[in-house]
C-alpha cells in the first residue's frame, strides 16, 4: 500500500483538497483504497482542518445574551387535615371506627387521621393523594410505539427462527 502514495498522487490529493473536493471524490478520482485512506494521508500531511482557513473569532454581538438563572422555589407541601380529636387527643388505632382514615401521625406513639375514607381506599381523599402517587407513563411504555421503534431499528436485519 505504501507504494500507492507517490509524489504525483500526493500532489494530486493536495490540489484536489485545496479546490474543495471531498475525501470520497478524491479517493474515486485517484483510485485510493478508501475515503479514510485519503483522510489519513491528509492528516499526516497536516492538511486536515486547513480547508476553510483559520477560524474567525466571533464578536459578542453575534452571541445571544446569557440569561441569569432564576430560582424557582419548590411548591409548598400539601396541607394535612387535622386529625379528629376525641377527648383532646388524636385517635389511636384501637379507637378508629370502620371506614376511618388510617394515615398515621407521630414517630413512636402513633395516632391516626380518622376522617372518612374514599371508596376502595383506607385513606381520606387528601392522604390518598399523598400516599399513592400516580404512575407517569413514558413514551417507551406504549407497546405500539415500542414495536414501531424496534421495527425501524431492526429493518434490514435477518431474523432467525429456530424450531
Amino acid at each position: 500500500m505504501s507504494d500507492f502514495w507517490t509524489e504525483e498522487t500526493v500532489a494530486t490529493i493536495k490540489a484536489l483538497w485545496a479546490e474543495g473536493y471531498s475525501a470520497s471524490s478524491i479517493a474515486r478520482q485517484t483510485g485510493a483504497p478508501s475515503r479514510n485512506a485519503v483522510l489519513a494521508k491528509l492528516n499526516r500531511l497536516g492538511l486536515l482542518g486547513t480547508r476553510n482557513g483559520p477560524k474567525k473569532p466571533r464578536s459578542t454581538a453575534d452571541r445571544p445574551a446569557k440569561l441569569a438563572p432564576v430560582y424557582v422555589p419548590p411548591p409548598p407541601p400539601p396541607s394535612q387535615p387535622d386529625p379528629i380529636l376525641i377527648d383532646g387527643r388524636a385517635l389511636r388505632l384501637i379507637d378508629l371506627p370502620a371506614r376511618a382514615c388510617r394515615y398515621a401521625y407521630g414517630d413512636s406513639d402513633f395516632t391516626f387521621c380518622g376522617h372518612g375514607t374514599i371508596d376502595g381506599s383506607q385513606y381520606c381523599a387528601h392522604h390518598h393523594s399523598v400516599v399513592y402517587t400516580p404512575v407517569r407513563r413514558r413514551k417507551d411504555d406504549d407497546p405500539d410505539a415500542r414495536r414501531a421503534k424496534e421495527g425501524a431499528r431492526n429493518a434490514g436485519q435477518k431474523r432467525w427462527l429456530f424450531a
